[in-house]
Protein backbone atom coordinates (compact mmCIF):
# COMPACT_ATOMS: atom_id res chain seq x y z
CA UNK A 1 0.00 0.00 0.00
CA UNK A 2 1.52 3.11 -0.70
CA UNK A 3 1.33 6.70 0.42
CA UNK A 4 -0.56 9.49 -1.10
CA UNK A 5 0.44 13.13 -1.21
CA UNK A 6 -1.85 15.65 0.39
CA UNK A 7 -1.98 19.21 1.83
CA UNK A 8 -2.01 19.51 5.39
CA UNK A 9 -5.52 20.75 5.46
CA UNK A 10 -6.26 17.51 4.24
CA UNK A 11 -4.57 15.78 7.09
CA UNK A 12 -6.71 17.96 9.38
CA UNK A 13 -9.75 16.50 8.15
CA UNK A 14 -8.29 12.67 8.12
CA UNK A 15 -7.24 13.30 11.76
CA UNK A 16 -10.32 15.08 12.65
CA UNK A 17 -12.69 11.71 10.53
CA UNK A 18 -10.27 9.39 13.01
CA UNK A 19 -10.53 10.72 16.09
CA UNK A 20 -14.91 11.06 15.85
CA UNK A 21 -14.35 7.44 16.03
CA UNK A 22 -16.05 5.63 18.60
CA UNK A 23 -13.08 3.96 21.16
CA UNK A 24 -9.89 4.88 22.91
CA UNK A 25 -7.78 7.21 21.05
CA UNK A 26 -3.94 6.67 20.62
CA UNK A 27 -1.58 9.27 19.14
CA UNK A 28 1.70 10.61 18.73
CA UNK A 29 0.01 13.59 17.08
CA UNK A 30 -0.41 17.07 19.60
CA UNK A 31 -0.59 19.67 17.23
CA UNK A 32 3.75 19.97 17.21
CA UNK A 33 5.23 22.08 14.99
CA UNK A 34 6.02 20.55 12.25
CA UNK A 35 9.39 21.57 10.20
CA UNK A 36 8.34 19.60 6.58
CA UNK A 37 6.83 21.19 3.68
CA UNK A 38 5.50 17.80 2.24
CA UNK A 39 2.77 15.38 3.68
CA UNK A 40 1.68 11.84 2.90
CA UNK A 41 -0.70 9.68 3.72
CA UNK A 42 -2.68 6.38 3.93
CA UNK A 43 -6.04 5.55 6.15
CA UNK A 44 -6.96 1.82 7.73
CA UNK A 45 -10.48 0.52 8.60
CA UNK A 46 -10.30 2.58 12.21
CA UNK A 47 -6.23 4.26 12.03
CA UNK A 48 -4.77 7.02 9.89
CA UNK A 49 -1.14 7.68 9.05
CA UNK A 50 0.51 10.69 7.54
CA UNK A 51 4.61 10.99 7.43
CA UNK A 52 6.28 14.64 6.57
CA UNK A 53 9.94 15.30 5.43
CA UNK A 54 12.44 16.41 7.51
CA UNK A 55 15.84 16.39 6.04
CA UNK A 56 16.48 13.46 4.10
CA UNK A 57 14.13 11.06 6.34
CA UNK A 58 10.40 11.41 6.93
CA UNK A 59 9.00 11.73 10.18
CA UNK A 60 5.56 9.43 11.04
CA UNK A 61 2.42 10.35 12.93
CA UNK A 62 -0.64 7.91 13.87
CA UNK A 63 -3.79 7.97 15.06
CA UNK A 64 -6.17 4.96 15.89
CA UNK A 65 -8.95 3.84 17.91
CA UNK A 66 -7.82 0.35 17.55
CA UNK A 67 -4.04 -0.70 17.88
CA UNK A 68 -4.72 -4.13 16.12
CA UNK A 69 -6.02 -1.87 13.11
CA UNK A 70 -2.84 -0.23 12.98
CA UNK A 71 -0.79 -3.35 13.26
CA UNK A 72 -2.37 -3.93 10.05
CA UNK A 73 -1.90 -0.87 8.54
CA UNK A 74 1.71 -0.62 9.59
CA UNK A 75 2.55 -3.69 8.01
CA UNK A 76 1.10 -2.93 4.45
CA UNK A 77 2.00 0.77 4.04
CA UNK A 78 5.31 1.48 1.88
CA UNK A 79 7.45 3.39 3.52
CA UNK A 80 9.79 5.10 0.85
CA UNK A 81 13.14 6.22 3.06
CA UNK A 82 14.50 6.02 6.96
CA UNK A 83 11.26 7.12 8.94
CA UNK A 84 10.93 8.10 12.85
CA UNK A 85 8.32 7.69 15.03
CA UNK A 86 8.28 9.36 18.63
CA UNK A 87 5.78 7.70 20.90
CA UNK A 88 5.24 10.51 24.06
CA UNK A 89 3.69 9.51 27.45
CA UNK A 90 4.83 8.48 30.70
CA UNK A 91 4.38 4.76 29.87
CA UNK A 92 3.80 3.15 26.77
CA UNK A 93 0.61 1.16 25.84
CA UNK A 94 2.39 -1.95 25.00
CA UNK A 95 -0.03 -3.05 21.89
CA UNK A 96 1.03 0.10 19.93
CA UNK A 97 4.69 -0.34 21.01
CA UNK A 98 4.14 -4.02 19.20
CA UNK A 99 2.34 -2.47 16.28
CA UNK A 100 5.91 -1.30 15.46
CA UNK A 101 8.06 -3.26 16.46
CA UNK A 102 6.83 -6.46 14.82
CA UNK A 103 6.59 -4.22 11.68
CA UNK A 104 10.38 -3.56 11.57
CA UNK A 105 10.41 -0.48 13.65
CA UNK A 106 13.28 -0.45 15.99
CA UNK A 107 14.17 1.37 19.02
CA UNK A 108 16.71 4.54 18.45
CA UNK A 109 16.56 6.22 21.40
CA UNK A 110 14.69 7.46 24.71
CA UNK A 111 14.99 11.03 25.82
CA UNK A 112 13.44 12.08 29.43
CA UNK A 113 12.01 15.75 29.92
CA UNK A 114 13.69 17.42 32.52
CA UNK A 115 11.86 20.58 34.17
CA UNK A 116 12.50 23.67 36.38
CA UNK A 117 10.38 26.30 38.37
CA UNK A 118 13.59 28.25 39.19
CA UNK A 119 16.48 28.45 36.82
CA UNK A 120 19.54 29.61 37.95
CA UNK A 121 20.07 33.48 38.90
CA UNK A 122 23.09 34.83 36.94
CA UNK A 123 24.02 38.10 35.20
CA UNK A 124 25.56 38.55 31.31
CA UNK A 125 28.71 38.96 30.83
CA UNK A 126 31.18 40.55 28.03
CA UNK A 127 30.64 37.51 26.29
CA UNK A 128 27.38 38.20 25.38
CA UNK A 129 27.30 37.64 21.77
CA UNK A 130 23.79 36.91 19.73
CA UNK A 131 24.15 34.83 16.71
CA UNK A 132 23.50 37.15 13.53
CA UNK A 133 21.34 36.24 10.09
CA UNK A 134 25.14 35.76 8.59
CA UNK A 135 25.64 33.24 10.94
CA UNK A 136 22.61 30.98 9.62
CA UNK A 137 24.32 28.48 7.19
CA UNK A 138 26.73 27.82 9.73
CA UNK A 139 24.67 26.76 12.65
CA UNK A 140 22.29 24.78 10.44
CA UNK A 141 25.80 22.93 9.07
CA UNK A 142 26.84 22.95 12.56
CA UNK A 143 23.29 21.20 14.15
CA UNK A 144 23.41 18.90 11.32
CA UNK A 145 26.94 17.50 12.47
CA UNK A 146 26.79 18.33 16.79
CA UNK A 147 23.22 16.51 16.78
CA UNK A 148 21.72 13.28 16.14
CA UNK A 149 18.53 14.55 14.05
CA UNK A 150 16.66 11.31 13.90
CA UNK A 151 15.74 12.22 17.59
CA UNK A 152 16.81 16.39 18.38
CA UNK A 153 14.20 17.82 15.87
CA UNK A 154 16.35 20.13 14.78
CA UNK A 155 15.15 23.61 13.46
CA UNK A 156 14.05 24.07 10.11
CA UNK A 157 16.08 26.98 8.14
CA UNK A 158 12.63 28.96 8.48
CA UNK A 159 12.41 28.42 12.01
CA UNK A 160 16.42 28.97 13.19
CA UNK A 161 15.62 32.58 11.20
CA UNK A 162 13.23 33.60 13.55
CA UNK A 163 14.81 32.55 16.35
CA UNK A 164 18.15 34.65 15.37
CA UNK A 165 15.63 37.25 14.56
CA UNK A 166 14.24 37.14 18.08
CA UNK A 167 17.40 36.41 19.73
CA UNK A 168 17.16 33.54 20.80
CA UNK A 169 20.77 31.79 19.74
CA UNK A 170 23.80 32.86 22.12
CA UNK A 171 27.69 31.98 20.58
CA UNK A 172 31.00 32.16 21.29
CA UNK A 173 33.38 32.23 18.35
CA UNK A 174 37.00 32.17 17.98
CA UNK A 175 37.82 34.64 15.25
CA UNK A 176 35.08 34.06 12.87
CA UNK A 177 34.50 30.88 13.69
CA UNK A 178 31.72 29.64 16.13
CA UNK A 179 32.73 27.02 19.11
CA UNK A 180 29.96 27.01 20.82
CA UNK A 181 26.01 28.04 21.13
CA UNK A 182 22.70 27.64 22.88
CA UNK A 183 20.01 27.81 20.77
CA UNK A 184 16.49 27.99 22.67
CA UNK A 185 12.85 28.98 22.02
CA UNK A 186 10.91 31.33 24.66
CA UNK A 187 7.07 30.29 25.25
CA UNK A 188 4.66 32.02 27.07
CA UNK A 189 6.45 32.50 30.65
CA UNK A 190 8.96 29.30 30.12
CA UNK A 191 11.76 28.67 28.03
CA UNK A 192 12.88 25.51 25.90
CA UNK A 193 15.88 25.29 26.29
CA UNK A 194 16.91 22.92 23.22
CA UNK A 195 20.24 22.90 21.92
CA UNK A 196 23.71 23.48 23.86
CA UNK A 197 26.78 22.47 22.66
CA UNK A 198 30.85 23.66 22.82
CA UNK A 199 33.74 21.93 20.51
CA UNK A 200 36.47 25.19 22.33
CA UNK A 201 39.40 24.10 24.06
CA UNK A 202 38.80 26.55 27.31
CA UNK A 203 35.99 24.75 29.94
CA UNK A 204 35.59 28.63 30.97
CA UNK A 205 34.20 30.39 27.86
CA UNK A 206 31.55 27.41 28.07
CA UNK A 207 30.42 28.40 31.39
CA UNK A 208 30.64 31.89 30.01
CA UNK A 209 27.85 30.79 27.86
CA UNK A 210 25.42 29.02 30.18
CA UNK A 211 25.91 32.42 32.24
CA UNK A 212 24.40 34.28 29.71
CA UNK A 213 21.78 32.22 28.32
CA UNK A 214 20.69 32.37 32.35
CA UNK A 215 21.76 36.03 32.96
CA UNK A 216 19.37 36.59 29.40
CA UNK A 217 16.44 34.49 31.09
CA UNK A 218 16.89 36.73 34.61
CA UNK A 219 16.68 40.06 32.67
CA UNK A 220 13.45 38.37 31.04
CA UNK A 221 12.00 37.81 34.03
CA UNK A 222 11.61 33.42 33.35
CA UNK A 223 12.03 31.37 35.50
CA UNK A 224 10.68 28.12 34.41
CA UNK A 225 11.82 25.81 31.52
CA UNK A 226 12.09 22.59 29.90
CA UNK A 227 14.28 20.22 28.35
CA UNK A 228 15.14 17.09 26.72
CA UNK A 229 17.94 14.70 27.59
CA UNK A 230 19.01 11.26 25.85
CA UNK A 231 18.98 8.61 28.88
CA UNK A 232 22.23 7.47 28.06
CA UNK A 233 24.11 11.01 28.45
CA UNK A 234 24.08 10.33 32.19
CA UNK A 235 27.13 13.60 32.34
CA UNK A 236 24.31 16.00 30.85
CA UNK A 237 21.83 14.61 33.04
CA UNK A 238 23.96 14.80 36.27
CA UNK A 239 25.06 18.47 35.37
CA UNK A 240 21.09 19.39 35.10
CA UNK A 241 20.53 17.88 37.91
CA UNK A 242 23.07 19.76 40.27
CA UNK A 243 21.74 22.85 38.25
CA UNK A 244 18.18 21.88 39.77
CA UNK A 245 16.57 20.49 36.48
CA UNK A 246 14.37 17.49 38.09
CA UNK A 247 13.10 14.12 35.52
CA UNK A 248 9.26 14.91 35.55
CA UNK A 249 8.32 11.66 34.06
CA UNK A 250 7.68 12.52 30.43
CA UNK A 251 9.57 10.35 28.14
CA UNK A 252 9.77 10.18 24.43
CA UNK A 253 11.21 7.04 22.82
CA UNK A 254 12.08 6.99 19.06
CA UNK A 255 11.74 4.49 16.85
CA UNK A 256 13.36 4.20 13.26
CA UNK A 257 12.90 1.98 10.51
CA UNK A 258 14.54 1.65 6.72
CA UNK A 259 13.15 0.50 3.74
CA UNK A 260 13.84 -2.75 2.38
CA UNK A 261 17.41 -3.02 -0.40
Amino acid sequence: MDLNEFNFSDIEVQLAKCQRLPGETHTNFFRQTLTGTRYWSVSGERSFIFVTDDLDFLRLFFITKDPGDLKSLLGRVVLPSTTVTALVGRQFHPDILEAFLVNGHRHHALFRRMTTRSLRVAKTNSRLDFAVLEDLEELLERLKTDFDPYPNHLPSRTMLTDYISNQWVLVIREGRKIIGYIIFQIIGNQVNYNFLFYSGPHPGEFLFLQNNFFGLMCRQEISTGFLWVDETNTRVLKMNEVSGWKLDGLMTKYLITQPSI
